[in-house]
């Protein structure tokens, strides 16, 4: 309410506000006597019905325009726009002869991935790495909780977002994610807009997004440290239909079905990821990029000519009315109820392909699709017809040679760069000396209570660990350093790096423990290395400890609600042993379970366990 007053008053020189607060009556009329000179709409895309992001709210930005005497200069901004919705917000906005700077849409940071039909909770245990930030994307609500909840179980520091809970828990979500406490995001598209994390490393997408525009929003969230990051997509065909019924639900247009097919597409294409996204926003890359998935796959290719007659026979003798889902359930033979009621399983070519898994005719399909020998029509019900490339295939005219990713590559591909992308290919010294400072960092982000990032950046580390400055003055060659953040930082990076290049064979000791905030609790201290990645006996030796004294504040830290994995500490077959008899026995007392067990389990492993068990009953 002050900020309104003083804005009224023609006090504020810069003012933030939200389309929305454009429709609270009055609002225009009394800014629009202020003396306004420039007018910046954010996230442009808005405007546009034809953008991924339609908001009514944004068109209430023309009327203010129009109020404002004279008319200010105004400006529009967006990562994502296609030509049409550039058209579009030209057109809302009355901007006349504009002066347009493209960019460019390629963000050469980008590692991008595909993984079709993968078992998505294993992927995500392979691929997430704890000392990592990154965002996974799911559909829905329900989708976000029960990722949320799988992460947690299995001890990463997870976060999530979205519209269900309470702006507090939202906003209390998000600073524990932007403050490195729970660098793993759970989230639905609510998430994002405003964020600037700058070392978001992954960003994933659990499900299939509804349109390459809001994919590759999301998937600009990453990396902008410029640093390199991965944009992962996990997509099953059962992704499909979520977005079609969230569609259905919001009586969409038939543009956004064809968005959604142009999605599945991106999908499914064995082509150059990075080149298929930036046609789809109408620029021309050269050549393959060899920064992505599928140019660093090996493909083997396969004759499908046979099959692709099979398949155009279907779809002419079904009489060219459906889609490829119930076109491979008549190839593959299915009878189940609409078949039969259709009578499909009486045309020719019932069967004629039930040596293949549905899954297979299905890719076939889309490939034919992709190559435009079947014309699949855009919207809501995409069915399959035949065109002139058709009858080239049918009468032998042309062959269809089909590309497939080496099965066995989708391990490597899961695992790819996993290593370079956290420590930035150094050596295992410098990659050692990389983590003590991501360990002092956190506790120095700790001590100011600010964002890890904000002390000092992974590029800013990782160019430390390569120059190796020794003065002031060279502290100044480091990028993102400067004179400000050396005047803030310089006097402990250098005392760091003379305590590393010194002869102290404790060196990692003497760093951490110089750097601890005094005021923390010791637990919290053993906690922050624990979440950079240490073991218990790295831990050990840095802080000069002993082991039942580490494992003590890990416990410690478990029981106060902190994201440990129990795993990491006990194995799950000692795990079930400790339970069976905890519950045999119907105590938690140490000593009667120990003695019950066989000699090989510690007390630290049952502690570990009791402090599991409690946690999973309060929580309940």
């Amino acid at each position: 309410i002050d900020v309104l007053r003083k804005a009224y008053q023609g006090e504020v020189k810069l003012l933030y506000i939200s389309p929305e607060r454009l429709e609270v009556e009055g609002f225009i009329e009394k800014l629009s006597k202020q003396k306004i000179s420039f007018v910046a709409v954010d996230e442009a895309h808005c405007i546009s019905q034809w953008g991924h992001d339609f908001r009514p709210s944004y068109r209430n930005i023309y009327h203010l325009i129009e109020e404002i005497h004279p008319r200010p200069v105004v400006g529009a901004f967006t990562a994502t726009a296609t030509i049409r919705v550039k058209e579009d917000i030209i057109e809302q906005l009355s901007l006349e002869n504009p002066f347009i700077k493209v960019t460019g849409f390629d963000r050469d940071n980008l590692y991008p991935v595909v993984e079709r039909n993968v078992d998505k909770n294993k992927y995500l245990l392979e691929e997430l790495d704890k000392r990592e930030s990154a965002i996974i994307y799911c559909a829905t609500r329900k989708i976000v909780e029960e990722v949320y909840t799988f992460l947690k179980r299995k001890g990463f520091p997870v976060s999530k977002y979205h519209g269900g809970l309470s702006k507090e828990e939202r906003e209390d979500m998000q600073n524990l994610f932007i403050y490195d406490k729970l660098p793993v995001m759970v989230a639905t598209l609510a998430f994002g807009m405003g964020i600037d994390k700058p070392d978001v490393r992954k960003v994933i997408h659990y499900n299939l997004p509804k349109s390459m525009e809001n994919y590759y929003q999301e998937v600009g969230r990453g990396g902008r440290d410029g640093e390199k990051f991965k944009g992962i997509l996990l997509f099953a065909p059962g992704d499909i239909r979520i977005q079609k019924f969230l569609l259905d639900q919001n009586d969409s247009d038939e543009e956004e079905y064809e968005k959604l097919d142009q999605m599945v597409a991106y999908a499914n294409t064995n082509g150059c990821l990075r080149n298929y996204i930036l046609e789809y926003f109408n620029e021309k890359p050269d050549g393959k990029c060899g920064f992505c998935q599928n140019c660093d796959s090996s493909f083997i290719e396969e004759d499908i000519t046979v099959e692709s007659k099979k398949i155009l026979s279907c779809i002419y003798r079904s009489g060219q009315r459906f889609g490829a889902s119930l076109i491979a359930d008549v190839l593959k033979g299915s009878r189940n109820k609409r078949i039969r009621e259709l009578q499909l399983d009486e045309i020719s070519t019932h069967g004629l392909m039930k040596e293949y898994d549905k899954k297979r005719i299905v890719q076939m399909i889309d490939e034919l699709v992709q190559r435009e020998i079947v014309t699949k029509e855009q919207g809501k019900f995409p069915i399959l017809h035949l065109n002139e490339k058709s009858s080239e295939v049918l009468k032998d005219k042309t062959p269809v040679i089909m590309r497939f990713r080496k099965e066995e590559e989708k391990v490597y591909s899961a695992k790819a760069e996993k290593t370079s992308a956290r420590v930035f290919d150094l050596t295992p010294e410098k990659e050692k000396l990389f983590e003590v400072f991501r360990a002092w960092r956190k506790v120095k982000a700790s001590e100011e209570q600010v964002p890890p990032y904000v002390i000092a950046s992974d590029a800013t580390l990782r160019s430390l660990v390569e120059v190796l400055p020794k003065t002031s003055e060279e502290l100044l060659e480091v990028h993102g350093i400067g004179e400000r953040k050396r005047d803030s930082i310089g006097e402990e990076v250098l005392r760091i790096l003379g305590i590393w290049e010194g002869e102290n064979t404790e060196k990692e000791v003497e760093i951490i423990n110089s750097s601890a905030n005094k005021d923390e609790p010791s637990y919290l201290v053993t906690f922050q290395l624990y979440q950079s990645g240490l073991d218990i006996e790295e831990i050990q030796r840095i802080r000069s400890l002993k082991k039942t004294t580490v494992c003590g504040h890990l416990i410690q830290a478990l029981k106060e609600g902190y994201s440990v994995n129990i795993e990491d500490f006990v194995s799950p077959e000692k795990m079930e042993q400790i339970q069976s008899v905890q519950q045999e026995l119907d105590t938690y007392r140490l000593k009667p379970i120990k003695e019950a067990l066989p000699e090989e389990i510690d007390y630290d492993e049952i502690r570990f366990v009791m402090a599991w068990i409690n946690r999973e009953n309060s929580s309940e």
